[in-house]
């Protein structure tokens, strides 16, 4: 069968096509590598592709940090180090991940105050190594992540069916406990920078 796009839904029995998860993967890997949000680029993802974008935007986030992680840790390591030694909360940082390892990274992943692409070249010039790098990058976001991309399907829904009032309880209560979760691990992360 056939993928068309009518306007507002992808349509075809295997979903998206893979011209859409190819640029989706191409637009998220770019968004490691440079300042630019990702949060609205999940949402709008989920509003595009559905639930279906999770494991595109994990993958292809990880393989855009591991990317960054090498450039920062051999090609443009003096300029990073130039970078971090004149801010205070970048040093603790660092100081952090090489005493602490992939816990403290693992917490900066989950919510940080410090955006991921900086991140993903400031951790090169920590002595973590590649392997919990890459699996604390690949696992921590994921619930951000997830989150991200519900409600950008829950836009794509909205537009195309009326949500019942349960499906939007349910909705508002996942919302919820995560954004409670987030705001707890902001909070230690917070502590763990001040000290």
């Amino acid at each position: 069968m056939p993928h068309t796009f009518d306007g507002n839904v992808l349509s075809g029995w295997l979903g998206p096509s893979s011209y859409e998860y190819g640029t989706l993967a191409l637009v998220m890997i770019l968004a490691s590598l440079v300042p630019i949000p990702r949060g609205p680029l999940k949402i709008a993802a989920g509003a595009i592709v559905g639930l279906a974008a999770i494991p595109v935007i994990v993958l292809s986030t990880t393989i855009g940090a591991i990317v960054a992680f090498f450039l920062g840790r051999y090609l443009f390591v003096a300029g990073f180090q130039k970078y971090a030694s004149n801010r205070q909360k970048l040093r603790t940082i660092l100081h952090a991940v090489n005493q602490e390892g992939w816990r403290t990274m693992a917490l900066l992943r989950f919510c940080s105050p410090i955006p991921g692409v900086v991140q993903n070249y400031l951790y090169g010039l920590t002595r973590i190594g590649v392997l919990p790098f890459t699996l604390t990058t690949f696992i921590f976001p994921i619930p951000l992540s997830c989150l991200y991309v519900y409600l950008g399907s829950l836009g794509r829904i909205a537009l195309n069916t009326q949500l019942s009032g349960l499906n939007i309880s349910l909705a508002l209560l996942g919302i919820s406990s995560l954004a409670i979760a987030i705001m707890l691990v902001r909070r230690r992360v917070q502590a763990i920078l001040r000290d």
